[in-house]
């Protein structure tokens, strides 16, 4: 018997034709169910005929990941949950809600490939692979059902580089912009890179009102090299004409994510070397607290040393802005994806 398919990446053809859909009316009934209602199985479809309902057991599931446990910020309105695909491979996602943002952060691969030294998803854990545009689409979902709202933002900032799995990704973006499936704005998604120029210049060819968030963290070749060693082929003078591409091509704001570590990247010359790569560039310059994580050997800068940053990129005339922490209690903030432990089913 044929494998079935993963219901939330089928195209809408592809449930046409295995499920004998004459009606184009009965293809958005489907979808309505599966993406706004988020139905936990085919038979809860109550104005489905039963013979497409059977034709949908039969062919299509709707669920393969497994929810294994989640944890809860005693802080602030922060929740994140494992999952492990029908492989056997953790992912990560956590959903924050700001009171004025609902926003749910995904992952695009188990693990990340990248080993960026700042980061427990590529340095605590083993990279597992990446994952298909279902496993992404139901990481929203489920996260979604323990949030009666739900979320209204997407962020791709959970382990992995999206553009290291560019095909999944965008499939999966066309499924959340889908009028008929999620409808959600492109303004309110942002797809955050460590900096893949092809990447960068397919988004904005592609999806042009998709946000567009780069992982910095130096704008010193050496340091950025030392910090980021998957990146080492790419050198900061290519990917800042991908993002000044970027922003020509879709007019909107870059953010620049910068990751404060003590003594490491917050000195007055670091200051103005990120100063000096974001001259001229129509972007936000987001500085995040270094959070730590089990096994990590950094410290997150000082406050004095974080406002003297800010200030010289200030007198410089770019706008910054500090990310207020979030989860940082549950290991669910900026870095700290990958302290599930797979023996003990609890996070670390």
């Amino acid at each position: 018997m044929p494998e079935k398919i993963p219901v939330y990446s089928a195209e809408k053809d592809e449930l046409e034709k295995l499920c004998a859909i004459k009606e184009k009316y009965r293809t958005s009934q489907i979808c309505g169910w599966l993406f706004k209602k988020k139905v936990i199985s085919f038979a809860q479809m109550s104005n489905v005929p039963k013979n497409i309902l059977t034709a949908l057991e039969e062919h299509f599931t709707i669920h393969t990941l497994t929810p294994l446990a989640d944890a809860d910020s005693s802080r602030t309105e922060t929740f994140r949950e494992a999952f492990r695909t029908a492989d056997g491979k953790i992912i990560e996602a956590v959903f924050m809600n700001t009171g004025k943002n609902r926003t749910a952060c995904l992952s695009s691969q188990s693990g990340c490939p990248l080993a960026c030294s700042f980061c427990a998803s590529g340095s605590s854990m083993s990279f597992g692979r990446s994952l298909a545009a279902h496993e992404i689409i139901e990481q929203f979902i489920l996260l979604n059902r323990k949030v009666p709202e739900g979320a209204q933002n997407i962020v791709f900032m959970g382990m992995g580089e999206p553009f290291l799995n560019q095909d999944e990704v965008f499939r999966a973006l066309r499924i959340f912009l889908d009028a008929d499936k999620f409808a959600i704005a492109p303004k309110r998604i942002t797809v955050s890179t460590a900096g893949i120029p092809k990447g960068i210049a397919d988004l904005a060819g592609i999806f042009p009102k998709v946000n567009l968030a780069v992982s910095l963290h130096s704008a010193l070749q050496p340091l950025r090299d030392e910090l980021m060693p998957g990146l080492k082929k790419i050198p900061l003078s290519e990917l800042r004409r991908a993002v000044f591409q970027h922003i020509n091509n879709t007019e909107l704001a870059v953010t620049i994510e910068y990751l404060m570590l003590d003594k490491i990247n917050d000195s007055p010359a670091h200051a103005e070397a990120l100063a000096a790569f974001c001259r001229g560039m129509n972007c936000i310059i987001n500085l995040i607290p270094f959070n730590r994580y089990p096994g990590c050997s950094y410290q997150p800068s000082s406050r004095s040393a974080v406002r003297f940053f800010q200030e010289t990129l200030e007198k410089k005339n770019l706008e910054v802005v500090q990310r207020f922490r979030r989860g940082d209690d549950i290991n669910a903030a900026c870095g700290q994806l990958g302290a599930f432990d797979c023996k003990t089913s609890e996070y670390q």
